[in-house]
C-alpha cells in the first residue's frame, strides 16, 4: 500500500473543518437550551437529538465497516449519554452547593 503524507494544506483544511463542526455543534447545543427554558426538557431534547445522530453515524460505519450495528450503537450510545449524565448531574450538584441560578 502507497500512501502519500498529508501536506500542510490538507492538514489546515482538516483543521478548519473540524472548527467549523465544533462550532455548528455548539450552536444547535446553545439554541436548545436557550429556546426551552426547562433545563430538564432542554436535556432530553439534546439527549434525543445525540442518540438520532449517534444512530445515523453507527449505522453508516456499521455498513462501510461490516461491523455489529446494535454493539456499536450501544458503545456509542452508553458513552455518550453516560458522559451526559454525569455532566448534568455535577452541573445541578454546583448549582445547589452555590446556590447559582443563570
Amino acid at each position: 500500500m502507497n500512501t502519500v503524507p498529508p501536506t500542510k494544506e490538507t492538514i489546515a483544511v482538516h483543521i478548519n473543518d473540524e472548527q467549523e463542526r465544533a462550532l455548528r455543534s455548539s450552536l444547535y447545543t446553545s439554541i436548545a437550551y436557550l429556546v426551552i427554558s426547562n433545563p430538564y426538557v432542554s436535556l432530553a431534547f439534546m439527549l434525543a437529538v445525540a442518540i438520532v445522530i449517534i444512530l445515523f453515524f453507527t449505522y453508516y460505519t456499521s455498513v462501510v465497516k461490516d461491523l455489529n450495528f446494535g454493539r456499536r450503537f450501544g458503545e456509542m450510545a452508553t458513552t455518550s449519554l453516560g458522559g451526559s449524565a454525569i455532566s448534568f448531574g455535577i452541573g445541578v450538584v454546583v448549582k445547589r452547593l452555590l446556590g447559582v441560578d443563570i
